[in-house]
């Protein structure tokens, strides 16, 4: 029962932490996107680790590979806006 209430709780710390970035999303629509990408994309390598702790599903490897190449890009972007 105690293991439950723990994976119910990150659960919604989970999508409190994808709403946010969505929030974060909308209100970034009137600038440019390339700015709010960074904030949006983490819930896509999120949620893979968090289906490992919660459901203890096994990642393969292709699913690292796309977690790798999502933050590459995000430093990217990053890297590019703070040197405009």
């Amino acid at each position: 029962m105690q293991r439950l209430v723990s994976q119910l709780r990150a659960l919604w710390r989970l999508r409190i932490i994808c709403g946010g970035s969505t929030l974060l999303w909308t209100l970034e629509q009137r600038g440019p996107r390339s700015r709010a990408f960074p904030f949006v994309t983490p819930g896509f390598v999120l949620v893979p680790m968090v289906s490992v702790w919660l459901f203890g599903e096994r990642i393969k490897r292709p699913s690292v590979l796309d977690a790798a190449c999502i933050l590459v890009g995000i430093v990217t972007i990053s890297s590019s806006q703070s040197r405009a």
